[in-house]
């Protein structure tokens, strides 16, 4: 019903509409195409679809990485293709998990010099290839560039990061280059456990950069 409310909008108030609006519309459409078609693949099968599981190992990952989101929420979120669909339906369980990587000295330059130069006055503690992956039953895990909802990562901060100095505060961001663009994201550091967090739906190369300012 929704999808048929969504396509009598964009014939009948096609004039009206802004091209973001018209965009937006089409994307939620496709969304819940993709849903809708999901269901109707699961429908056709017994049993019922296997389990998504995330199966993220902090400690196989530079700075004890993590993926936050527990495996009910990342049924609506990992893109799925047909084949995948039919598999899942079939009972095949789906392992998702995250792959990061210290790359500070193996980062390219033209990913590197784009950091550089959208975060000038701040400094760059690490830099971060953070990778998604997806395991279909016992077929070879494929990579998920993007997501179609937000994932939560959290890292711990290195020690050296930690700021000790009771005269400044320091605010932790990343940043993040995907497919050429850059975007800086704000982060939730916790102080008892020296943990970062932040939702992204991207997964390419990152960096960890800060900036202190005096304590007024």
């Amino acid at each position: 019903d929704i999808i048929k409310d969504i396509e009598n909008i964009l014939k009948d108030e096609k004039e009206n509409l802004s091209q973001e609006e018209k965009e937006a519309l089409e994307e939620q459409k496709k969304e819940l195409e993709e849903k809708v078609s999901f269901i109707e693949e699961i429908e056709k099968y017994e049993p019922v679809s296997g389990d998504f599981k995330n199966t993220t190992e902090p400690k196989s990952n530079d700075l004890n990485a993590d993926l936050a989101n527990g495996s009910n929420e990342l049924i609506g979120i990992i893109p799925l293709e047909k084949t995948e669909k039919e598999h899942i339906a079939k009972s095949e369980d789906v392992k998702v998990y995250l792959e990061v990587l210290d790359i500070t000295k193996t980062i390219t330059e033209e990913a590197k010099d784009l950091i550089e130069t959208e975060v000038k006055g701040k400094e760059i503690a690490v830099y971060l290839d953070i990778n998604l992956f997806k395991q279909i039953g016992e077929r070879e895990p494929k990579k998920v560039p993007n997501t179609k909802g937000l994932v939560t990562i959290s890292f711990l901060v290195p020690s050296n990061l930690v700021n000790t100095d009771s005269s400044v505060t320091r605010k932790y961001q990343v940043v993040r280059v995907h497919e050429g663009k850059v975007s800086i994201i704000d982060v939730v550091y916790d102080e008892t456990t020296g943990m970062i967090s932040f939702e992204t739906d991207k997964f390419s190369t990152y960096a960890i950069v800060y900036k202190d300012q005096p304590v007024e």
